[in-house]
């Protein structure tokens, strides 16, 4: 089961709720432009809603709202990691910093952010408001320190995992905690909602830094974060042990420049053990919480957080098994498939620093 196909007439109710509170701004036609753009996957909405669906068989207004209020702050985080990160395009569209300019992009950035936590703050329980800000906190703590060990090729798996849960975490573990409130779980439901959406965020943006070092999707740009000078869990294990070349160090540094040294990294990351140990970790992550959806009782009460997490899950079991089969490819002596887990069901699987 498609999970992306669930909640349609929900997510309309949503994005209605969202055009009407950004058009309370009164933006002029050019910051209101800027905030035009294609839709994504609207996730952290749908962890939300699912998360009241546990508990309530109609979605309330109130869920609708706070979902609302959830990707308006996502919106408003998206400009502002434009703006560090120098991008001129998003969601294939131009960024808000190419069209307005740096200056008047983190302005419209922290309206918005205004913008979501009023929205958050005006809808009942009002103890859901204050879980929004506590995320949105967290999220620039972990945005600062992404930023101040950039380069940092020394980095820790402990350093980066922080990183992770503050900056995509805090806010999906939000989302499922809000949900959870305005359905009327108690105290251990969202304590199970929280731990879920904490680990499924971690998961999520493991994930899509894997994805950023891998080499064999078709079509996807790759090494964006190696230009960005980020360090990400590929790389660090890969540096940490798997890198085999005398001149990786050096080569990682040339990568924050060099297109040539960046296809060349994500080339030999992609073809080391380093891909797959990373996406191993995504993968206990995300068991990690299926997990926790024990806690709400029935499977039918988790049923939309259930068929979210294990989408990933599958995805990343498919990729580790195209990593087996040609790994055996180049191995005349073969290796022996592994089991992998995917929510307890066994599936089989084929330090210096950057330039400032």
């Amino acid at each position: 089961m498609d999970p992306f196909r669930l909640l349609g007439p929900e997510l309309e109710r949503v994005d209605r709720a969202v055009a009407a509170r950004l058009a309370k701004l009164e933006l002029d036609p050019a910051a209101a432009g800027a905030l035009s753009h294609a839709r994504g996957k609207r996730l952290r909405a749908r962890l939300l809603l699912h998360s009241t669906q546990a508990f309530l068989a109609e979605i309330p207004e109130a869920a609708i709202r706070l979902a609302a209020a959830v990707e308006i702050v996502h919106l408003a985080s998206l400009i502002h990691d434009d703006i560090v990160d120098s991008a001129g395009m998003r969601r294939g569209r131009p960024s808000a910093r190419s069209l307005l300019g740096d200056d008047a992009a983190l302005a419209l950035g922290d309206l918005v952010f205004s913008a979501g936590l009023e929205l958050a703050c005006r809808t009942r329980p009002s103890e859901a408001g204050l879980l929004l800000v506590e995320a949105v906190r967290q999220m620039c703590t972990g945005e600062l320190l992404q930023v101040q060990r950039r380069g940092d090729l020394s980095l820790s798996q402990q350093v980066y995992l922080k990183i992770v849960a503050s900056k995509t975490g805090a806010l999906m573990k939000a989302a499922c905690e809000m949900g959870g409130m305005v359905g009327g779980g108690g105290e251990a439901e969202a304590r199970a909602l929280a731990e879920f959406g904490l680990a499924f965020g971690t998961a999520y943006q493991i994930f899509d830094d894997c994805s950023d070092l891998d080499n064999s999707q078709r079509g996807k740009q790759t090494g964006q974060d190696l230009s960005r000078g980020e360090v990400t869990l590929p790389l660090i294990l890969w540096l940490s042990g798997d890198a085999t070349e005398r001149n990786s160090v050096e080569l990682v540094r040339l990568a924050c420049e060099s297109e040539e040294a960046r296809a060349e990294v994500v080339r030999l990351v992609s073809g080391s053990k380093s891909l797959e140990k990373a996406m191993q970790r995504c993968l206990e992550e995300f068991n990690r919480a299926l997990s926790r959806l024990g806690g709400l009782g029935s499977d039918r009460a988790a049923h939309g957080l259930r068929a979210l997490a294990g989408h990933y899950a599958e995805k990343i079991v498919a990729r580790l098994a195209k990593m087996t089969v040609h790994a055996e490819e180049l191995d005349s002596c073969g290796r022996p498939g592994r089991a992998v887990s995917v929510g307890g069901r066994a599936v089989e699987e084929g330090g210096g620093r950057w330039p400032t």
